[in-house]
Formats: structure tokens, sequence, C-alpha cells
């Protein structure tokens, strides 16, 4: 008789989830609550969708075990008794008897995990034994852009942990194919990496999450991802700390679909919905999802971020063509935003100025529109420029008659247009077109602290990276 479960568990008392003689397991707890409730003699075989290491949580972990026929089997008490012994570190989720063909390993189409940062200052000791505290400011858009070279199948032999093989035996395969990577801001400093694969391999999360810090940090380029993800790449960072990161959820087939696979008639797995289902127990994911966020897609992945609480929509298209998004005027949302200018570098504040005006910080970014928001900037006499650039850095301009170029400093710009000063530079930073000639009429500069723009109720843009720092 086999039976399938569903469980959670927190992963900080145990070193991981396999069954190990003499250390605190995962499998280990489980076959031995089992044995004590249903009164075997020996440990029953045990089996599960994705294998924890030391320190690891997990949500949406499936597992099998065969126990005997004749075992007194009541799936309701059985649960119960489960629930009992093993909280409040492991939580058995649901328990059925499994379908025929049903092995919790083979039958996973794809298994999704979530990786979770603090980003911000001031620790939370409630996230402690979940997520990875980083004080240091992560830049979110290099983060998401640097998931892009994942997207696909490959070799992530730079990501994972060379598996033990006996001697003489072919190395295993460490190509897999990810379905979908991205990041999701959850508010104060909450970063979450969504992932989801056909299968992963030894660390291969907590390195490719090592990998994106780094780019998030500025240490390496989004695009050298793309170089880490083949054979004989350069190895990744060094692996995430695991206490941060979760197993999710392993996607099963359904009844059709397990008929289907019997029957060699089952479609692509990356062309068909139920590709993502429900921690393995059947429904589909996407029905949950709230009204115009379950088929958006960009390449493969979703323009919105997940539901709260739930792994975000399927990101897998019903057509075997992938289509690319491209926004409709009708669907650009703009927002209002203020940035206080006292003391930031010109040119660093420029550039994430016009970063906003193009709507390059939104995930419905498209090059040949206008999907930016307004900017206000206030104090712009107070922006700072650096290395003497002030004195040294001419403003040309001309009268339009022969010989007609003019040229003055910026500190003599300043002095007398401070407002110019900043505009130009912004808009040196922006396409040289009708296209950026309107991105720019959505920036607002004042000199003073003021600005007529209160009824849009502007929210601050705060530029840690452009403060000036005193030996500047």
């Amino acid at each position: 008789m086999r039976l399938r479960l569903l469980i959670a568990y927190d992963g900080s008392p145990f070193h991981g989830f396999a069954p190990n003689e003499g250390v605190l397991t995962v499998g280990g707890a489980l076959l031995d609550a089992l044995g004590r409730v249903l009164r075997l003699d020996r440990p029953p075989p045990l089996t599960c969708a994705g294998r924890t290491d030391t320190g690891v949580h997990a949500w949406g972990q499936v597992v099998h075990v065969d126990v005997p026929d004749d075992a007194p089997v009541d799936v309701a008490r059985l649960h119960d008794a489960l629930v009992k012994l093993l909280a409040p570190s492991i939580v058995v989720r649901a328990i059925d008897l499994a379908p025929d063909g049903f092995d919790a390993r083979f039958s996973a189409q794809a298994r999704t995990y979530r990786y979770t940062v603090l980003n911000r200052a001031v620790p939370d000791p409630f996230l402690a034994a979940t997520s990875w505290w980083l004080p240091e400011p992560l830049d979110l858009n290099a983060l998401r852009l640097a998931c892009d070279p994942l997207i696909g199948e490959h070799d992530f032999s730079s990501f994972c942990r060379a598996p033990k093989r006996p001697a003489g035996a072919a190395p295993a395969s460490l190509v897999r194919r990810v379905t979908d990577a991205r990041w999701h801001d959850d508010g104060d400093g909450v970063l979450r990496l969504w992932i989801s694969a056909n299968a992963f391999c030894h660390q291969m999360v907590r390195s490719i999450v090592g990998t994106l810090v780094d780019a998030g940090r500025g240490r390496i380029h989004a695009g050298d991802v793309r170089h880490r993800a083949g054979p004989g790449s350069v190895r990744g960072a060094n692996p995430a700390p695991p206490h941060g990161l979760c197993l999710w959820q392993s996607t099963t087939p359904t009844k059709r679909r397990a008929d289907q696979r019997r029957s060699g008639s089952e479609p692509a797995p990356e062309t068909t919905r139920s590709h993502y289902q429900n921690a393995g127990f059947g429904g589909s994911v996407g029905a949950s999802c709230p009204p115009g966020r379950a088929n958006r897609i960009v390449v493969g992945r979703l323009v919105a971020g997940p539901p709260a609480g739930a792994f975000p929509c399927s990101s897998v298209s019903e057509d075997p063509r992938v289509r690319t998004y491209s926004p409709k005027a009708s669907e650009i949302q703009r927002s209002w935003y203020v940035v206080d200018a006292q003391d930031l570098v010109l040119g660093r504040m420029a550039t994430e100025v016009a970063r906003v005006l193009r709507g390059k910080h939104k995930p419905t970014f498209a090059p040949h529109m206008d999907t930016g928001d307004f900017v206000i900037i206030v104090n712009a006499d107070k922006v700072v420029l650096t290395a003497g650039k002030a004195e040294r850095k001419p403003v040309y301009w001309h009268s339009g008659y022969p010989g007609g170029i003019k040229s003055r400093s910026y500190a003599e710009l300043m002095d007398t247009k401070p407002t110019e000063a900043v505009r130009r530079t912004v808009r040196g930073m922006l396409p040289k077109n009708r296209l950026g000639r309107a991105q720019l009429r959505k920036l607002k500069v004042y000199a003073g602290p003021d600005h007529p723009h209160a009824a849009q109720q502007p929210q601050p843009l705060v530029i840690e990276h452009a403060k000036a720092r005193a030996a500047e």
C-alpha cells in the first residue's frame, strides 16, 4: 500500500531530509512517527520529490511511503496522529492513498523553490531563521535582469556540487530546464526569488542566489550570469546560506496527465497549463489567480508579481508559441515621484531619474514606448558635482549664426540656472528622438524645496548610491 504525504517543516534543527543513522533528519523523524502509529517492525521505504540540505525548509514537500497491505491504515486518524507527534517542526499538511503508478520522485514534473533575502540596514529577529540578512543595498533591477539567462535548458555544472559516483561510472548529467526565475519585492526590504525547474542538482539554488546577489551588489554584470550556465563555465559564487531557502512545491500531473503519460500521448510540458499544479495534489495554480494576472507573459515570464501567500500564477503559456508581451497605451499606469537633490551627486542622480522617466524600473518596460513615470526634483541648486567638474566641465550652446558656439562652466550655470543644469544632465541620458523629448516632459525641476504638484501625491524616491561622500 502506497501513501502520499504533503509535508512542511522548519529545517533549522534537522540535518537535511534524507534519513541518516545517528543524526536528526526530517525523513528519519517521519519514519519513526509512522512506525509508532502503524506499529511496524521496521521503517518502511520512503521517497521524496526533492532532498533538502541541512537548515533548508519546505512548505510543499511531497513524499510517498510503502506500508504493508495488512497495516491498520485509517487515513484521517493517521493524519491526526502524525500531526501531534511531529509538531511543531514538521507538519503533515495532507495524506491520502497514492494513485496507481505514483512515485514522489519520478512523477514530479517540476520543483519550485523560494529564497528569501532581507535587504535593509536593521535585521528582523522574526525573519532571522528563514531569510538571509544583507544590510548592503541591492539593485533590484540588476537582480531581475540577471535571472533572464537562467531561463531554458542549460548545463548547470558551475552552480552544482559534483555528485559522488562509483569508480568507472559515467558522470551524471547536470543539464536542467529552468522554466521560471524571478525576484519579487514584498516590501520593507523583503526580497524573494521564485525559481522553478524540472529538477535541481545539489546546492544549485543556493549557488544561483549567491551569483544573483553578486549582480545586485554590482560585483558582476547581469550578463555575466549567461557565461556561467554551460559546460566548462566559470564557477558560480559561494552558495547562499541554507536557512533562506524553502522547497515551496513539487508539481505532479493530474489523473488525466498520468493517463496520457502511460499511453504516450502526453503533450510537451512547456506548452500546457497543467505543468504547474498545487503541491502534487491536483488543482491548477492558475485557477486561483486574481483576474488579469494569470496569462500575461514576457518571454515565458509573468509581468505581475506573485499573489501574497502563494507561488505566482503559471508562467507557461498554453500556446506552444511563446509570445512577447508589448504594452498598450491604455495599459500604462504612471506614478509620481519626488527627489530631494540636496547633497546628491548630479550624474548619479540623473542616471536613476532617467531610468524612472523611461520606465526601466517596471517589468512592462518597452524601448519603443513611453512607459515611465513623472519625477519631481527639488533643491536642484544643492546638487554636488565631483572631481572638479563644476569648473572643468563646459556647457555648450549655439547662437544660430556662423561661429556662434558659446560655452560656460557648470559652476556658472549652477549659479544662474540650476534647474537647467539638472535638466541638461538628465536629457543627455534619454533617447535623442521624439520619444526622449516626450519622456523629458515628465521631469519637473525646482531650485527650492517646494513644488506645486502636491495634488498628485508624489512618493519619495530615495537614491542612496547618489549621496556625496566626504572625500568628494
